[in-house]
């Protein structure tokens, strides 16, 4: 007790505190006595009510109902059966309330009916909470079991819009940890309805390795409560730069590793029914939303390396041949828009390169070829390697066989420039490239002989 309580009784004292509101009426129901949690449940001032009858307070539809109660209560001394009733706020609404009674007989004699009043929706909130939070997740759990890698980055966004309006969060992000360089990296981020990106992002300064990680037990989430106190200094200051004051963290660990977390952040409109247990439930979402992203992440490799040449990281030839289909089926016969052009290129007497410095060396030197061909090329054209040192550049929209060549000089020109990564300085390459043009549907195979063969007879023209 404080020194200002120190002149009441005990039992003063616990009345004064109590969370459920106390109230003492006579036999008829008339009011003698409220303590002062009373105003905080129905919004009067307990002094203002006095001489009152509980049942003006009483919902007109749970009058019987409260009579009925009151007459039970008089008749049987003791401990009664809590009852549920809707009394009149203040504010002129209505507050679910469960009315727990005893018949205790005062000094006076008389018997007096001693009242506790308890609001009914915070005790229903946090179970119903639970709940609503169980059918959250097995809703998210349903989307990600079985959906293809595709459609992964969208239901993962659609469930961290949901986690962020049940927990009135501002900010919702799910990040992977990376093993090659031990950091956490944003995978999906989700921010309340009117949030703009801070200045700075949490995602940029908590990494796999950061101080508090809990990467030895059981990855249980931890909450740092509605204001900045419990934090350490570094992350508070973090937070106060994207607006947060608070956040749940998520870790996610698979054989005592990080290998993700979902992070809640908190503004200054806190969570207001925020329980301990619902952590768990939220580690839950982590770990599901986790494994989903991961999966999506392998399946998209898996995809990206049967469509791509594993050195240069450029098209192989079932992608390229793809593209340049796509390509024709959005050509017309009626009224061409633009044409497709191929650009076949090889280098020239690559394989002195390889026979002199090495494969190692020719391995660069290609990875070297392809980052020159890509700086002269628009965005949207596609490279293919579809030979050990053989090229080919798709090229849609192009107005003009010209097109085809400005481009395919530029590439020759950039080759020719300097000697290419990992060879001496002197050690210049040519380029070979040969070009064909249509602004009609062809057949991919006879655009990609002819371009092949225009390569090859420019080869043969350059040795005479």
């Amino acid at each position: 007790m404080s020194e200002a309580d120190t002149d009441e009784t005990l039992e003063a004292f616990a009345a004064r505190h109590a969370p459920d509101a106390l109230l003492v009426v006579d036999s008829t129901g008339t009011l003698v006595y409220a303590s002062p949690s009373a105003q905080a449940i129905t919004g009067f001032e307990p002094a203002s009510q006095m001489g009152t009858s509980i049942f003006d307070k009483v919902h007109p539809d749970d009058l019987g109902y409260a009579a009925g109660a009151l007459q039970e209560t008089v008749r049987k001394d003791g401990l009664h059966i809590p009852v549920h009733l809707r009394i009149t706020h203040a504010d002129g609404g209505w507050r679910d309330v469960e009315v727990t009674a005893n018949t205790p007989v005062a000094e006076s004699g008389e018997p007096m009916i001693v009242l506790s009043l308890r609001p009914l929706d915070v005790r229903l909130v946090l179970p119903q909470r639970r709940r609503q939070l169980e059918a959250l997740i097995e809703r998210v759990s349903g989307s990600c079991a079985g959906a293809s890698w595709q459609a992964i980055e969208d239901i993962v966004g659609v469930a961290l819009a949901e986690i962020g309006a049940f927990f009135s969060a501002a900010r919702v992000v799910v990040r992977l940890a990376d093993p090659d360089d031990g950091l956490m990296h944003p995978y999906s981020e989700w921010r309340a309805p009117g949030r703009s990106p801070g200045d700075d992002d949490v995602a940029t300064h908590l990494t796999a390795t950061e101080p508090g990680w809990d990467t030895t037990g059981s990855g249980r989430a931890f909450f740092a409560g509605p204001t900045l106190d419990a934090v350490d200094e570094s992350t508070a200051r973090v937070l106060r730069q994207v607006g947060a004051v608070a956040m749940l963290s998520c870790p996610v660990l698979s054989d005592g590793v990080l290998v993700g977390a979902v992070h809640l952040l908190w503004d200054e409109n806190a969570d207001p029914y925020w329980d301990d247990a619902l952590g768990e439930d939220a580690a839950g979402l982590a770990s599901i939303l986790t494994a989903t992203a991961q999966r999506a992440q392998a399946e998209a490799a898996v995809y990206f390396r049967s469509l791509h040449d594993p050195l240069t990281g450029v098209a192989n030839r079932t992608e390229l041949l793809d593209g340049l289909r796509r390509a024709m089926s959005g050509l017309t016969r009626d009224a061409p828009i633009g044409g497709v052009g191929l650009l076949y290129c090889d280098v020239d007497d690559f394989k002195s390169v390889n026979d002199r410095f090495g494969h190692a060396v020719g391995d660069r030197v290609l990875i070297d070829i392809v980052n020159r061909i890509r700086s002269q090329i628009r965005p949207g054209d596609l490279i293919g390697r579809v030979g050990g040192d053989e090229f080919v550049v798709l090229c849609e929209r192009l107005y003009g066989h010209q097109g085809a060549v400005e481009i395919a000089e530029r590439i020759r020109t950039s080759i020719a420039s300097s000697a290419p990564q990992g060879l001496p300085p002197d050690a210049r390459l040519g380029l070979s490239v040969g070009i064909a043009f249509t602004a009609i549907p062809r057949h991919p195979d006879e655009l990609m002989a002819e371009a092949d063969q225009q390569m090859y007879d420019r080869k043969a023209a350059a040795r005479h």
